[in-house]
């Protein structure tokens, strides 16, 4: 049982990664001065927007609660703890629930990462339900309305459903064109393949609904179905690997080839290379969704079973990275070549 209030603050920090509001202090019996001789002497750290880190591991679990704290709307914080001890919450409970549930979500990249979607972020989002006149934190960006879909807790943080997360992430303009369309589809793909939407699920939510970057999330949406043409890309990886073959005096098939046994096609190569047998194929995002890897898989297994090698290039990497697509291409021809 927790007996005195620093008891009841070590709960509560702990229970928010480390960290606690000054407004939670207060509803915990914890003065301004106190709070001072804890900073001097004990260790404890002001971040700002009235939040306080005590001494503990620096995680990106802690920097996100950090974020959650300082838009935990503390005007009428100390109703909304009397209202969840009324309802017979302890104190501990009610002071990290009134700070947590105030309506501020963790959103976007954030999020996704959370869920298990993509890498950590550099920077943060957070959706508010309500408006606020704290000033923005740096590295946190700020998303104003309600939250639509299932919010949920990840590691005891408020996090939106995957789906507004993506939502979220389309209406980001930190990215634009080719850099957030890939993005989408990336992410969008691996949250699938983790069951955690689907398209048509997500199509869903974008039909419902009215947001800055609908037009991108449809976009990548039917890229993911394969509906989209990719033939400038294509052309653009075509001249890339024709003038890395041309440094070896081999060439590149004009046009998709047929690859046979025994007289059967058992595959169609996009780029192909007949006098080393290399069939580099182009593939958008649609080849990153469960099914097409199976049937890729497939297909696969049967040109290389005709004794050619097979390279697969995305078309983010041509579209984004084309000085990485050339030298990888380059190193598939030496290998292919022996001469790597």
């Amino acid at each position: 049982m927790v007996r005195n209030k620093w008891e009841k603050v070590g709960a509560v920090a702990t229970r928010q990664h480390q960290c606690i509001a000054r407004w939670q202090l207060r509803c915990l019996d914890v003065s301004d001065t106190e709070i001072a001789e804890r900073v001097r002497r004990h260790g404890w750290t002001r971040k700002g927007n009235g939040v306080i880190a005590v001494p503990g591991e620096d995680t990106l679990y802690r920097t996100l609660a950090i974020a959650v704290l300082a838009y935990s709307r503390p005007a009428n914080a100390a109703a909304r703890v009397q209202e969840r001890l009324t309802a017979r919450e302890s104190l501990v409970d009610a002071v990290v629930e009134a700070a947590l549930g105030a309506g501020q979500f963790i959103t976007a990249d954030s999020a996704l990462w959370l869920h298990g979607v993509g890498r950590k972020p550099s920077t943060h989002t957070l959706r508010l339900a309500h408006k606020t006149s704290v000033a923005a934190r740096k590295g946190v960006a700020l998303r104003l309305g309600a939250v639509t879909g299932t919010p949920t807790r990840v590691h005891g943080l408020p996090v939106v459903d995957v789906e507004q997360a993506v939502v979220d992430v389309a209406g980001d303009d930190a990215r634009a064109g080719l850099e957030l369309h890939h993005h989408l589809t990336k992410m969008i793909a691996t949250a699938d393949r983790k069951r955690l939407t689907t398209l048509d699920a997500l199509g869903r939510r974008v039909d419902a609904g009215r947001f800055l970057g609908k037009p991108a999330l449809r976009r990548a949406l039917a890229d993911l179905r394969g509906e989209l043409s990719h033939s400038a890309t294509e052309a653009k990886a075509r001249a890339t690997v024709a003038r890395v073959l041309a440094k070896y005096g081999l060439a590149l098939e004009p046009r998709p080839h047929a690859i046979k046994v025994a007289g059967q096609t058992v595959g169609e190569a996009d780029l192909a290379v007949v006098a080393i047998t290399l069939d580099i194929e182009i593939d958008g995002p649609h080849h990153l969704l469960p099914e097409q890897v199976r049937a890729d898989q497939r297909r696969d297994r049967r040109v290389r079973r005709a004794s050619w090698e097979v390279e697969r290039f995305s078309t983010e990497l041509v579209d984004l990275r084309p000085v990485t697509f050339a030298a990888q291409v380059d190193e598939c021809v030496r290998f292919r070549l022996g001469l790597a």
